[in-house]
């Protein structure tokens, strides 16, 4: 859009600095504009609406941005200003058109030139993932530059999923971009090992995705990220977010090169940072070269011995049975004793520990008052206090390297264990192989462990935060969860909600709770517990629903 045009529309109404500040903050998406005005111009708002569309000949419809995109649908709050109400548009860029609602999908015309320079570097034959595709736009841009690519384009929104469908056929890509609905993470995981190019074009998720985004990819390739960072000026702002980027890639993977570029200014002293990363990417592993691997690392990491972080899940002994393989009786499983843990899980590390011949200790901890309260990041207090318990049994037998049991697949989620685990030094062989949960299982099964035990994380989890755990109320959700198996379900969770037990299971085996007698003798059996109400979650299980 042309400045002067602006200026001409309000010259007579407001001071040129005034003017300035303002016309860095009108976007033209089709025949619409969307304006973010100054809180001192909030009053003359429609006047100035119609003075922008007086001398803008192109625009028919003037919005107001009244709230900024937010994470989950990412749709900005708007206020009609002038001109025609209907928020429905189409954009032309690059030779490529756009439909879309303003309304109820997101969109940017300032990412113009970041779509065309991806284009440009994109080849003949590749395949590209692009991880947060909106309406389609970096997708269609790229497929319409390039010929030769396969384009598998991702976006969680329900709208914006439907105009993609709709601008993949508008530019005559049907077969071309394959719109996915879903959420990436998801979705990821059907694309393994596919992709030559991954883009992650939403600030937000960047850090959060990045894992699932290097899992697309194949032996190497690059991925183009952008996220949001402060500095005190454009280049310090790439620098910083260039270190993040590789130090978070470097997390699970090599990276080969990388650079960044400053894309835009988005607040104060803020700017969106564009980092393109070459890496080395995932292949396909088999049971056989991840033992390889897995002994292959504790020979060249474990000096003098290991001792394993253990708690008796399918990760950890596939950790202690390679240290055990390895190092015989220089290898330890440590199982820590706290009141967190119940006797039968303790029972159940001991049983699996002796299975191996691992050596096994228990070690006693004593949690303070501050944890039992259960705070928000009672997750991190703990993993800290159980970890200083392990390495002190590491040190007075004269053993360097502690090793746990994640998983690579486990770097995506959100666990707040995993840094308590990175500042205590403790190394994780599953995940520095690129060791996902799958493969875990088929490994444990071709060497004879117990391949098909389902996670069970912390009883803690069970309850809200702020919420304080007794012993009794961890005693009763273990029972609720164990009498639960007992009739044949997997995945089980019992959250304890001020006497209430909140069931979850598995999303396949809901009906089966529901069919015959199973729920009428799990509320009885509950309340024997000492649960008041008993109820059965329709939403099945999910990871954090509670803490």
């Amino acid at each position: 859009m042309r400045k002067k045009a602006i200026i001409e529309a309000l010259g007579g109404s407001f001071s040129e600095e005034e003017l300035k500040k303002s016309l860095s903050r009108i976007d033209i998406i089709g025949d619409l504009a969307v304006v973010k005005l100054p809180r001192v111009w909030e009053g003359r708002r429609h006047e100035i609406g119609e003075l922008l569309l007086s001398r803008m000949t192109r625009v028919k419809g003037i919005f107001r941005q009244t709230t900024a995109a937010c994470r989950g649908e990412k749709v900005r709050g708007l206020e009609w200003l002038a001109g025609k109400e209907e928020t429905t548009t189409i954009y032309k860029e690059h030779g490529c058109q756009f439909r879309l609602d303003i309304a109820k999908v997101y969109f940017s015309p300032r990412l113009s030139y970041e779509r065309l320079r991806i284009a440009k570097l994109a080849t003949s034959g590749e395949v590209i993932v692009n991880m947060f595709a909106g309406i389609g736009t970096f997708s269609i841009v790229i497929a319409k530059k390039r010929a030769g690519v396969r384009v598998y384009s991702i976006d969680k929104s329900k709208a914006a999923f439907d105009f993609m469908v709709e601008n993949v056929a508008l530019n005559g890509l049907n077969g071309v971009v394959v719109p996915i609905h879903g959420d990436a993470k998801e979705v990821a995981a059907g694309l393994r090992g596919m992709a030559d190019r991954v883009l992650m074009p939403l600030p937000e998720l960047v850090y959060e995705y990045l894992p699932y985004g290097v899992a697309c990819l194949r032996e190497e390739g690059w991925i183009h990220l952008y996220t949001h960072q402060e500095g005190t000026s454009r280049k310090q702002a790439v620098e910083e977010a260039r270190r993040k980027i590789r130090n978070r890639i470097e997390e699970f993977t090599v990276v080969k090169e990388i650079s960044g570029r400053p894309v835009r200014s988005v607040g104060r002293r803020t700017y969106q940072i564009a980092v393109d990363a070459r890496i080395v990417g995932d292949h396909e592993m088999d049971a056989e070269e991840a033992l390889l691997k897995l002994t292959g690392w504790f020979l060249e990491n474990g000096d003098k011995g290991v001792v394993v972080a253990f708690s008796g899940g399918v990760d950890s002994t596939l950790m202690a049975k390679v240290a055990w393989n390895v190092f015989g009786n220089k290898a330890a499983a440590v199982t820590v004793s706290m009141e967190f843990i119940t006797k039968k899980e303790l029972e159940e590390a001991h049983r699996a520990a002796a299975g191996i011949g691992i050596r096994h200790c228990i070690v006693k901890l004593d949690l303070p008052e501050r944890i039992k309260g259960n705070p928000p990041d009672r997750c991190y207090q703990c993993k800290k206090l159980v970890m200083d318990a392990v390495k002190e049994f590491a040190r007075e037998s004269g053993i360097k390297i502690i090793v746990d049991g994640t998983n690579y697949d486990d770097l995506g989620s959100d666990r707040p264990g995993l840094r308590a685990l990175k500042e205590e030094g403790i190394r994780s062989p599953l995940a520095e192989l690129k060791i996902g949960k799958a493969l875990v299982r088929e490994l444990s099964r071709e060497i004879g462990l117990d391949y098909d035990k389902p996670s069970n994380p912390c009883l803690a989890t069970r309850f809200p935060p702020n919420h304080r755990i007794t012993v009794g109320e961890l005693q009763m959700v273990g029972e609720a969860e164990g009498f639960i198996r007992s009739l044949g379900f997997k995945v089980v969770r019992v959250r304890s909600l001020d006497g209430l037990a909140s069931i979850e299971l598995g999303r396949d085996e809901i009906a089966k709770m529901l069919d015959g007698n199973n729920y009428g003798k799990t509320v009885e059996k509950l309340k024997s517990f000492g649960f008041e109400k008993v109820a059965l979650d329709p939403k099945g299980y999910r990871t954090g629903s509670v803490s």
